[in-house]
């Protein structure tokens, strides 16, 4: 088969991307990753310009818009997630999304076990860390104990979109004994209550369809859906600035994250193109003797790290997303999609390209050919 050269190029800037993110505690790739990083978001430009060869009207009109407000909210923030995100969603958009995760995921699991094994050979920095009731964390050869869960996550969402959710016992055994796995060496609890609730889809996909394909308002509310939980998160924030016991209990469950946002709040405010802040990571904090501040909830962090214009257009784009999604009967995307958003609760990963490849589905909302319909 012929590849195309803006497609190849689309690789090569990923598959960079993904050797930096995930070899991050592989010393011997980790002190090269801002120059893989720069490569990386140099071929990844070149293969943008490559799809200017058939830029629309419309995108010609919306693209070196919203491109703009990225690259100022990108300055001002001094974070490039986002405005990366975007960049690989337009330069996926010849690619076939559903082709492109099966490439993804033989990628993602053989660098998964490549850490693994690094990891159990001692050629890995792991981050360890103890809770305060002497649980132990161990991030396995990756960045974080959350990270290994979220790995984890998205190689069997992938999985599960790639065999349509269709699992048997051995299907479901596995997905118990990874959820168990994550559970002994992490202890990440927002990963293992996800990797529950995937469980639970794989089960009861026919139900979880069924409801999902009749009009409701549902609907409305997944359509939605960044809107509402960015309006929980908000309101949870001021219900614990007002010393609620609810959102005290909630504060304590999340390991001081509403507290968190509500620190950065104070500090930096809202902004329309964001501002630029300094954190400090849990791993840094213990070895400065110094109390972490880190901004982990996608919602938050989407508002007071890179400011409103962004916010509205990831907004946006979801909603179209979804607009789409329910249009072509797509229901175990919009399921997929609907877990990694609440996920977002807790997590920001999910709206790194690195992390989640399922953003690359975004890509259709400017492909010019069709839809295929997934019963």
């Amino acid at each position: 088969m012929k590849i195309k050269v803006n497609e190849l190029l689309f690789w090569i800037a990923y598959g960079l991307l993904l050797i930096t993110t995930m070899f991050s505690r592989v010393e011997i790739v980790s002190k090269y990753s801002n120059i893989l990083d720069g490569l990386s978001l140099i071929v990844l430009m070149i293969s943008c310009a490559f799809n200017f060869k058939t830029i629309t009207k419309k995108e010609l009109f919306f693209f070196p818009f919203i491109f703009i407000l990225l690259f100022i909210s990108y300055r001002v923030s001094h974070s490039s997630f986002i405005f990366k995100m975007f960049l690989f969603i337009y330069s996926s958009k010849a690619l076939s999304f559903d082709h492109s995760v099966k490439i993804d995921f033989k990628i993602r699991l053989f660098f998964f076990l490549t850490i693994l094994l690094l990891h159990f050979l001692g050629f890995t920095n792991d981050y360890i860390t103890v809770r305060p009731d002497g649980t132990m964390r161990n991030s396995m050869g990756f960045s974080h104990p959350n990270i290994f869960g979220f790995y984890i996550i998205i190689l069997c969402l992938e999985f599960l979109y790639l065999k349509n959710f269709k699992v048997d016992f051995k299907g479901i055994t596995i997905l118990i004994l990874l959820t168990l796995l994550i559970d002994y060496f992490a202890d990440s609890r927002a990963s293992t209550v996800i990797m529950i609730l995937i469980i639970l889809i794989s089960l009861f996909h026919k139900n979880f369809v069924s409801i999902l394909s009749k009009q409701n308002s549902k609907h409305l509310i997944i359509r939605n859906l960044v809107l509402f939980l960015s309006f929980f998160t908000l309101m949870i924030v001021a219900m614990y600035r007002n010393y609620s016991d609810f959102a005290i209990f909630v504060n304590k469950l999340t390991t001081n994250r509403i507290w968190s946002i509500s620190l950065f709040y104070n500090k930096y405010g809202i902004h329309l193109f964001g501002s630029q802040l300094t954190l400090v990571s849990t791993e840094t904090a213990a070895l400065l003797n110094t109390k972490a501040y880190i901004l982990d909830s996608c919602y938050a962090n989407l508002i007071i790290q890179y400011g409103l214009f962004v916010y509205v257009i990831v907004c946006v784009l979801f909603r179209k997303g979804f607009d789409r999604l329910f249009a072509s009967k797509n229901y175990n995307l919009i399921l997929i999609f609907v877990l990694l958003l609440f996920y977002g609760l807790v997590e920001n990963s999910i709206l790194k390209i690195s992390y989640n490849f399922f953003l690359l589905y975004f890509a259709e909302l400017i492909r010019h050919n069709k839809e295929v319909t997934h019963e």
